[in-house]
């Protein structure tokens, strides 16, 4: 997003992302100007290559066991990267986060904030309503409030990133008509709840399903992505497929993939065995964990709360291989449904092999 709106405020930056981006036919954009926009990478500390002048940080939460030791690590190798930003620079953070607002000691340089309703940030928001498949809604930017802005993509996540852009253009002095323009146009990046199509070809009852695919492969992020889709498609069934990846993050964050199934509000689950990363996983944990393990214990997880008078809705299937998930995603859908594919992994492949 920030990419995006530089570019359209006139400022022809060069960009850098994770994924691909429909704008620029890939993930980087040559610019001829000074400013030069990174999406950072935490793994293995690599954002520690950077010098940055300013930093947006969206969030801060444990990932990448197979690197750091524990949430701690994680946290003092960030504070030792916004330490890098120099007195001149900036730091723009979600006030919303409480790590960040909490565990990060704050850098010398200029510090500038956002939120979804915290009035205390420099941007907040108004009001949010989802209309005919788009969120709107109303930054007030230093106590001015700015007319509706609006995203194609659902999430209160992807309103967090639209504030943390805004905020930085704004102090660039970029026209927030430009601003509102780009975010309504934006249709996120590849594998980023990027829509494919629709299934054809099978009996009537199962047709014209609509197939959704995303990166999403943390707990909170496979959590925060299965409900911004629930309240885009709140009439629709809704089918969620997950291939775990690696299997050290799997067992390091079992419980919080259980909590995040268990209480879900998808109709059918598919669990797709672990996408094993080559070179990444530790020889002694390799065997120790499956998907199905994981079914078991959402499933127990759901019998007690159905035992405590708790309503239980979702079904529950696992699949060994990509054969086995695309077989059973066929087997379980029906007209009309989302399919919401999730993973880091290759079950990417299976979610456009359904269109």
């Amino acid at each position: 997003m920030t990419g995006l709106i530089l570019e359209s405020g006139n400022f022809d930056p060069t960009v850098i992302v994770g994924s691909k981006v429909t704008n620029w036919d890939g993930n980087l954009k040559i610019g001829q100007s000074q400013y030069f926009v990174v999406e950072a990478d935490e793994y293995r500390a690599h954002m520690l290559e950077l010098n940055p002048k300013v930093v947006i940080l969206n969030n801060l939460e444990f990932d990448h066991p197979d690197y750091y030791r524990d949430l701690n690590h994680y946290i003092n190798t960030f504070q030792e990267f916004i330490n890098k930003i120099p007195a001149d620079g900036y730091f723009i953070y979600n006030l919303d986060d409480n790590n960040i607002t909490q565990r990060l000691e704050k850098p010398d340089c200029h510090i500038l904030t956002y939120a979804l309703d915290n009035q205390a940030a420099d941007i907040f928001v108004k009001s949010v309503k989802v209309e005919h498949g788009r969120q709107i809604f109303r930054p007030v930017y230093k106590k001015s409030e700015l007319r509706d802005f609006n995203l194609q993509i659902p999430g209160k996540f992807n309103i967090s990133n639209a504030l943390g852009a805004s905020l930085l253009a704004l102090e660039l002095g970029i026209n927030p008509d430009v601003i509102k323009d780009v975010l309504s146009q934006y249709k996120g990046a590849w594998r980023r709840f990027e829509i494919l199509g629709r299934i054809h070809n099978l009996t009537e009852d199962k047709n014209n399903a609509l197939v959704i695919t995303d990166y999403a492969h943390h707990p909170t992020e496979v959590a925060k992505t299965i409900a911004a889709t629930k309240e885009f498609y709140p009439d629709k069934r809704l089918l969620v497929v997950f291939q775990p990846h690696q299997i050290q993050r799997t067992r390091q964050l079992f419980d919080d993939f259980v909590k995040t199934f268990s209480q879900s509000p998808a109709d059918v689950v598919i669990l797709s065995e672990i996408y094993d990363v080559a070179g990444r996983e530790e020889k002694d944990v390799t065997k120790r964990i499956s998907s199905e393990d994981l079914l078991d214990k959402i499933v127990l997880t759901e019998n007690n709360d159905l035992v405590k008078g708790i309503k239980v809705k979702s079904q529950y299937f696992y699949a060994k291989d990509l054969i086995d998930t695309k077989a059973a995603i066929l087997n379980e859908v029906k007209a009309d449904d989302i399919v919401l594919i999730l993973g880091a992994g290759d079950i990417d492949k299976v979610a456009r092999e359904l269109v």
